[in-house]
């Protein structure tokens, strides 16, 4: 073999060489962009589950229920006037009669409030309601002007109060609500809408107004 030969033969090997030195350290770097998850998941830490003291959560729900608490009062509080607003329980409603009228409660309270004021109070004097009409807001009821608690202790008693005469005097009337500029008028009817006579409407409303103070005074 010629020098000339010898010496190309010598310059491809150290080619080679570098070739395969420059692979070799080029393949490492890639892999330092893709690294392995497998072994970093190996490698890594598991976090411990955080703890929150129970006080402290016992807090955050006080907080959260204060908020809404406070968040239903300002809804309630804004669907008012500020008159309405400085009302006390017995100045939100009133019973009063009109000279050649029929009598009628008088009440601080929006339309809708007032039918569910209205309805709130029946049933807490335990009045019957047979049915409801919540479009035109009528309360249609039964009232018992023999209303008498029952005697208790006799076995006479319990046995004329199961098999002798019904000492019920049931009579149908409707309780409407009607709107009035904001406010609310709450006026008793027969069965026919008419008005009755007033000393019947006088004792169901005024048994109407005190059931009405007593749920407010107790809001």
């Amino acid at each position: 073999m010629s020098k000339r030969g010898v010496v190309a033969s010598g310059v491809l090997w150290r080619v080679f060489i570098v070739l395969v030195v420059f692979c070799a350290s080029g393949c490492t770097r890639i892999q330092t962009y893709f690294p392995d998850k497998q072994i970093e998941y190996r490698n890594s830490t598991e976090l411990p589950v955080l703890e929150i003291p129970v006080d402290l959560r016992n807090n955050a729900l006080e907080r959260q229920l204060t908020e809404v608490k406070r968040a239903a009062q300002a809804t309630k509080s804004a669907s008012l006037s500020p008159e309405q607003q400085a009302l006390s329980p017995t100045q939100v409603v009133r019973l009063v009669s009109y000279t050649g009228g029929s009598p009628r409660l008088e009440m601080a309270k929006s339309y809708d409030l007032a039918w569910r004021i209205v309805g709130k109070a029946l049933i807490r004097e335990g009045i019957e309601i047979v049915a409801r009409n919540q479009a035109n807001a009528i309360y249609f009821i039964q009232y018992d002007w023999n209303k008498t608690p029952i005697e208790d202790g006799s076995l006479l008693n319990e046995f004329d109060f199961i098999f002798g005469e019904d000492p019920t005097r049931e009579q149908g009337y409707q309780i409407r609500v009607f709107d009035s500029n904001g406010r609310s008028d709450i006026m008793l009817l027969n069965e026919n809408a008419d008005p009755p006579p007033p000393h019947e409407s006088l004792e169901i409303l005024k048994i109407l107004e005190q059931a009405i103070k007593e749920d407010l005074a107790d809001e």
